[in-house]
């Protein structure tokens, strides 16, 4: 298998023609605090910096930003929009659909876990992200549907853990 195994989810893959294995989560710590809930700068689109905003500073989100399970089940409600939305251009781009292409996206609440522990820690449908990886590389140019691992929504219900992968 010749292809690439990228953790940069939402780029244009209909035009890719090596085969690509996404590896990310749906809704990831850093887009959470800063994209999902930050605050522009001031002076944007007119700053000086690259910075991307605040970080974690929309009114009501900062706890909830840092950790979903610090979220009210509208926050979680909203999350798991931005997760459904996720998989849709994921779809859309023809990720899941094209022959030799895969994808592990899952629901844990971290980022860059390809490169720590989580590698053979986190899984879905009883495969590890390592694992999925590893059966992608060697599957030759198989239907992307026989590797690719989408992600859960979160629980919403107030009182109760919101995660939905016990891997995490």
């Amino acid at each position: 298998m010749h292809g690439t195994i990228t953790s940069i989810a939402t780029s244009d893959y209909a035009y890719t023609e090596t085969s690509t294995f996404p590896l990310n989560s749906a809704l990831d710590s850093w887009q959470t605090g800063c994209i999902y809930t930050s605050e522009l700068d001031p002076t944007f689109p007119y700053q000086q910096d690259t910075a991307n905003g605040h970080c974690h500073a929309a009114p009501g989100w900062s706890a909830c930003s840092g950790d979903p399970e610090k979220c009210d089940s509208a926050q979680m409600t909203a999350m798991n929009r931005y997760i459904t939305d996720f998989d849709q251009i994921m779809q859309s781009k023809a990720t899941y659909s094209k022959p030799g292409n895969g994808a592990f996206i899952h629901s844990c609440h971290t980022h860059c876990e390809a490169q720590s522990g989580s590698w053979n820690k986190f899984s879905i449908g009883g495969r590890t992200m390592q694992q999925a990886a590893s059966l992608w590389w060697n599957s030759g140019l198989e239907a992307a549907a026989n590797h690719s691992y989408t992600p859960c929504s979160y629980h919403t219900a107030a009182g109760t853990p919101h995660k939905c992968n016990p891997t995490c």
